[in-house]
């Protein structure tokens, strides 16, 4: 899904000159602890702490890979701008590092979608016992695979959230979405039609022998087949014996992971059927991870079922992580200089703010395209 690199010490996108304020916790998860923050805004917290006022609050679910607390990626924080937008509209949040990074113990490694559900569904249980939040009105921001997660949650019998905003969330399974993701970004590095057509096919012989559950020999020789389809299609810097070597060994690791086998065949769209709560979805138009062409759809057949339909939008000229971008391909991430679009934040923040019925909401300054 998206990129888990996270460089050390990475700078903010946001101005140093808005006040960040956030209250250190700690809380007991399935797997271990989980070390957060608690963000309250400011005009309510002397009202919280009385139990007047107490504001909604929204717990944000990190994408794939090992992710801290804002799920900074490339230096860019995703998650931190939009918190703060919602502290300025009278909203708390509260964001956690995945188990077993930052602040919160357990084991990452042996995780799968289901088990960071439950890290989710018990964060949202110890902010139902704080004094200093309405415990009726705790909503999720997920992203990515955060998002198939916030989707699993507004979707479960009963929903275990008030509210919901889906940034980037599949609509298939995740062999598909892995498929589609490997074909595109093949295309976008201008591999020629043959050689993207033999890396697709390779790369979906590895995904059906992981989802056996095949020993780890066989399993290898696929990884190895379909790294070298893959590393093929670069015409300008072709690989060399231990570059396919150092890339099937992670490869081999990553296809034979508790998550990879739960993740490939997790099918959202019984979920996305079930959306029993005001849920806002977004998808960015330039999305190479989860594309607009393969999930847009799906998305709005199965929500067509759903019990309470959700706000459906396509945002312009963005990339995965929500970024304005030129060429929209994976490694421009690094190279762009801001991070979440400010107009999708604000567009985020103003819809939590009337959905959760917060008086100050203002009227969304409407930078995407409704479907």
């Amino acid at each position: 899904m998206q990129s888990s690199q996270t460089p050390p010490a990475p700078k903010s996108d946001v101005p140093e000159s808005i006040v960040r304020e956030g209250t250190e916790v700690v809380i007991d998860g399935p797997g271990g602890k989980l070390g957060g923050t608690l963000l309250l805004p400011k005009q309510t917290q002397g009202k919280a702490a009385q139990g007047i006022g107490k504001p909604p609050v929204v717990v944000f679910i990190t994408g794939s890979g090992p992710q801290d607390r804002d799920e900074t990626v490339f230096g860019h924080r995703i998650f931190e701008p939009i918190a703060l937008a919602l502290a300025e509209e009278g909203i708390a949040s509260l964001r956690c590092d995945d188990r077993g990074i930052g602040a919160s113990t357990g084991d990452f490694a042996t995780a799968t979608t289901h088990d960071l559900t439950a890290d989710t569904r018990a964060q949202i249980e110890w902010l139902r016992t704080q004094g200093q939040v309405d415990p009726a009105r705790i909503g999720v921001i997920g992203h990515s695979e955060g998002g198939l997660i916030a989707t699993l949650l507004a979707g479960a019998e009963p929903p275990a959230c008030a509210f919901a905003v889906l940034l980037a969330p599949p609509a298939v399974s995740g062999r598909q979405i892995l498929s589609e993701q490997s074909k595109d970004i093949l295309i976008s590095m201008q591999a020629d039609a043959a050689c993207v057509a033999f890396a697709t096919e390779m790369h979906g012989l590895m995904m059906d022998k992981a989802i056996e559950g095949k020993p780890e020999a066989e399993m290898r020789e696929a990884v190895a087949a379909c790294v070298s389809a893959q590393l093929a299609c670069n015409k300008k810097f072709p690989a060399t014996e231990a570059m396919i070597e150092v890339a099937t060994d992670q490869a081999v690791k990553q296809m034979r992971s508790p998550w990879m086998r739960v993740f490939l065949t997790l099918d959202p769209q019984p979920s996305i059927a079930r959306l029993g709560v005001p849920v806002l979805v977004l998808f960015g138009e330039r999305d190479l991870q989860v594309s607009l062409r393969q999930n847009l759809g799906p998305f709005e057949i199965a929500a067509a079922r759903a019990p309470v339909r959700p706000v459906i939008e396509v945002v312009p000229g963005v990339n995965h992580l929500f970024q304005r971008c030129t060429l929209c391909t994976l490694d421009e991430y690094a190279r762009l200089k801001s991070g979440v679009d400010p107009d999708v934040v604000k567009r985020i923040s103003t819809w939590v703010a009337k959905t959760a019925g917060v008086a100050s909401a203002a009227p969304p300054s409407a930078p995407t395209s409704s479907r």
